[in-house]
C-alpha cells in the first residue's frame, strides 16, 4: 500500500471518529438541557420552534447567512415577559482573501416583552458564546 493512501485513509478515519464524538457531544447536550428545561418548568423543543426563529428577524444576527439552524430552545413565559435560550448556527461567506464558507454556532438569549393585547416585540438579545 502506497504512504499517500495510508494517510489519506488514516485522515478518513479521523474525520470519522471525530464527527461521531462531535455528534454524541451534541446528544448529551440536549440531553441535559432538556433535564434543565424540566426543572426550571421551561418548555424544551429540541429541534427548535419555527415561528419563534423568523419572529428574530430583526436582529442583526439572524438577517444574514443561510443554512440557519435554530435548535435546543428552552423558552418559559409570564404575564407579560417571556425568555428563551437556544443555540444557533449559520453559514456565511467569507471576506473575499479568505474566499469561501464558514459556519458559526452560537448560544443566544432572547428576552421578549408583550403588553396585553399587542404583539411581541423582543427587547433584548444577547451572544453568550461564538465559535
Amino acid at each position: 500500500m502506497d504512504p499517500i493512501d495510508i494517510v489519506f485513509l488514516l485522515f478518513i478515519l479521523i474525520s470519522a471518529v471525530s464527527g461521531y464524538y462531535a455528534h454524541l457531544r451534541e446528544k448529551k447536550r440536549t440531553r441535559e438541557l432538556s433535564q434543565v428545561a424540566a426543572d426550571l418548568g421551561f418548555d424544551f423543543f429540541p429541534e427548535g420552534y419555527p415561528a419563534f426563529a423568523e419572529s428574530l428577524s430583526d436582529f442583526h444576527l439572524f438577517s444574514h447567512g443561510h443554512s440557519k439552524r435554530l435548535w435546543n430552545l428552552l423558552y418559559a413565559k409570564s404575564r407579560n415577559l417571556a425568555m428563551a435560550c437556544f443555540d444557533y448556527k449559520y453559514t456565511a461567506h467569507r471576506p473575499i482573501p479568505l474566499k469561501g464558507f464558514h459556519t458559526y454556532t452560537s448560544a443566544g438569549v432572547a428576552e421578549v416583552l408583550q403588553q396585553l393585547g399587542e404583539p411581541i416585540s423582543y427587547t433584548q438579545f444577547s451572544l453568550i458564546s461564538c465559535q
